[in-house]
């Protein structure tokens, strides 16, 4: 399934799932968290109330001026303990735009 058809498949509710698990980041001073790239689709998911909503608290998830979801939006929140890795399983720089010796992935 491509990305562009979730919205759609939504939209039955036999396809809709009853739990949903993402990733966000550490909620802002007004409690608000970043959930990546892929927040038109969380939203939906996130505003429903019949679906629970697990969230994965990523320290090093980086945030951005992006709209977000609040956190009162989500049912359980856990902290995730793991860093950021490249596909080579290498930790990735802590900065974004920061260079080193090793080649692009």
């Amino acid at each position: 399934m491509h990305l562009s058809q979730i919205p759609h498949r939504l939209q039955k509710p036999s396809e809709k799932p009853q739990v949903v698990v993402i990733r966000v980041s550490q909620p802002d001073k007004n409690g608000y968290v970043y959930t990546g790239l892929s927040l038109d689709i969380i939203a939906e998911l996130v505003a429903d109330p019949k679906v629970k909503v697990i969230a994965e608290m990523n320290p090093n998830m980086r945030r951005s001026a992006a709209p977000s979801c609040h956190q009162s939006h989500i049912d359980y929140m856990v902290k995730g303990i793991a860093r950021s890795r490249d596909p080579r399983g290498q930790e990735r720089p802590d900065r974004v735009g920061h260079r080193d010796n090793t080649p692009s992935w």
